[in-house]
């Protein structure tokens, strides 16, 4: 395993929407879709130089916070390995296009680790589509 993957492979903090005014930004003007277990909210950013994740797992399907916060690791957890800079970034010159995404894990039941990273995947493939 060479050092570039395993550099490229983390989730670092500036890859995180931590504040709730821009959590609320990408959910009232980003565009939504639905990727069971998902619902998606996408906002393309052009001041950025790096795609920004929030996760969400409500507490009315959940009320226990184990139960949450195991979603929400699995969540990371998928998108950290499938994430588009894995291996062979491209350099920021490019004037590739960057989005802050939103994902609320809307799914009464804990899916595995293998179902999640299925569809955290698809919406990655489908953001990457939109970037070209």
């Amino acid at each position: 395993m060479d050092v570039k993957s395993v550099v490229s492979a983390k989730f670092p903090k500036k890859e995180k929407i931590s504040s709730p005014i821009e959590i609320e930004k990408v959910h009232s003007s980003g565009v939504q879709s639905f990727v069971h277990p998902f619902k998606v909210y996408i906002l393309e950013k052009e001041e950025q130089s790096f795609d920004r994740l929030a996760i969400t797992v409500p507490k009315r399907l959940f009320k226990l916070a184990v139960s949450r916060n195991l979603l929400k690791r699995r969540v990371r957890e998928a998108y950290r390995l499938n994430k588009r800079c894995s291996g062979k970034c491209v350099p920021i010159a490019l004037e590739m296009k960057n989005f802050d995404i939103f994902l609320v894990y809307i799914s009464k039941k804990e899916l595995s680790f293998k179902v999640i990273s299925k569809a955290v995947k698809e919406i990655l493939e489908s953001i990457d589509g939109s970037k070209e």
